[in-house]
């Protein structure tokens, strides 16, 4: 019989920060010291104390461990004539260590998150995806947009 784990997905409070701090940098691919997790921890702490009602995010928990984040953070656009309030829903930094991908832990963090979203009412979720996560996003009802364009810093108009 194999090992039963207890897998749940909850908000992140803030004594999660250390630990998003180190999944950020492990999604990064980055090996970093202590002392440079606990001095990031402390930047995205303020940041997180800095965005108010405007984030909300979530943990993928097993076995009492962090394992799993997602994050959301909600802006106002230019108003229009016929909504004055055009907010959209930003999702970002969804990343479950290796190990625990497969499970529906970061379906679940994304699709709680967008219940969120549209239960403030925000006409439209975006997310910047990952070519390996295109299908998950599919799945949870996210649309290809042909009117979405990006354009990488540092380009220049020659």
């Amino acid at each position: 019989m194999g090992i039963v784990t207890a897998d749940e997905v909850r908000p992140a409070a803030p004594s999660d920060v250390r630990d998003q701090a180190q999944l950020k940098a492990e999604s990064a691919g980055l090996s970093l010291t202590e002392a440079e997790i606990d001095e990031y921890a402390a930047a995205l702490g303020a940041w997180i104390e800095r965005q108010g009602d405007a984030l909300e995010t979530r943990v993928a928990v097993v076995d009492g461990v962090v394992v799993g984040m997602a994050w959301m953070v909600v802006f106002e656009r230019v108003p229009d004539f016929d909504d004055r309030r055009r907010r959209t829903a930003d999702v970002q930094s969804v990343f479950v260590k290796p190990e625990h991908r497969g499970r529906g832990l970061g379906r679940r963090m994304v699709e709680e998150l967008c219940l969120v979203a549209d239960a403030r009412g925000v006409p439209r979720t975006v997310v910047g995806s990952s070519a390996g996560a295109i299908t998950l996003y599919e799945r949870i009802g996210f649309e290809h947009s042909p009117k979405l364009m990006l354009r990488p810093a540092g380009l220049s108009h020659a």
